[in-house]
């Protein structure tokens, strides 16, 4: 009885280690199993990155080069800005044919002129941006009107007459100009001058000319205005 209490025993310390064994044994596999798979996964996890690490560095070298440039362009994009202001400043404010015809009626006293005729074209928009910021809040828009002339002065006037369109405060310039001979030595001057005007500059507001005191009558439309202006 004694032997087989013995024997029952052992039976079980037997069945006991061989289930820890077991125990440790599936341990063991679960663990190996669960390093592998999951390594495997930030195996791949990490390859990805690497890949997306690449295309970032290869994006990361032409953008140090502009950063490094950054100061280059910005002392490029205000000399830039500088000559769009010097070259608006050009332009006038706008203008009208009151206005134009002062300023030939200038012209003519200037140059020694006499101005027999003026047709004023039709303006043509030149450039449009109604997104620009301006204390109008209408944008800004460039015009340019041509004025053909017919006017008759002496050879000494011809200069004068290129040095005033040449040298006006705002923006002039020639189209053509015909010169032919007339009466008493004179030349006979027929020209079509181009004027321009930027509406919407911030700074630049028009204003008309107001005459006082002034005959425009038949005989002293042309030739000779005797306009007597104030600028407002």
């Amino acid at each position: 009885m004694a032997k087989q209490n013995k024997r029952k025993q052992a039976t079980t310390k037997s069945s006991i280690a061989e289930t820890k064994m077991l125990i440790v044994l599936l341990c063991v596999v679960m663990l190996g199993a669960g390093f592998y798979f999951g390594y495997k996964n930030f195996s791949d996890k990490a390859k990805e990155l690497e890949v997306k690490n690449e295309g970032l560095l290869e994006e990361l070298v032409p953008m140090r080069e502009m950063a490094a440039a950054v100061p280059e362009y910005e002392e490029a994009t205000a000399e830039n800005l500088n000559e769009i202001e010097e070259i608006t400043k050009l332009y006038g404010p706008g203008y009208t044919p009151k206005s134009l015809l002062v300023k030939y009626d200038e012209m003519e006293r200037n140059c020694d002129m006499v101005v027999s005729s003026i047709s004023f074209g039709t303006s043509e928009l030149l450039y449009s941006d109604p997104n620009v910021e301006t204390e109008a809040g209408e944008g800004i828009y460039a015009y340019r009107a041509p004025i053909s002339i017919a006017a008759t002065t002496d050879y000494a006037g011809i200069s004068k007459f290129a040095d005033y369109i040449n040298q006006y405060a705002d923006r002039t310039t020639f189209d053509n100009v015909t010169l032919a001979a007339a009466d008493g030595g004179a030349f006979a001057i027929s020209a079509t001058i181009n004027e321009y005007a930027v509406i919407g500059e911030d700074g630049k507001i028009y204003v008309d000319p107001t005459y006082t005191n002034t005959d425009l009558g038949v005989d002293n439309l042309f030739g000779n205005l005797n306009l007597n202006v104030d600028e407002e």
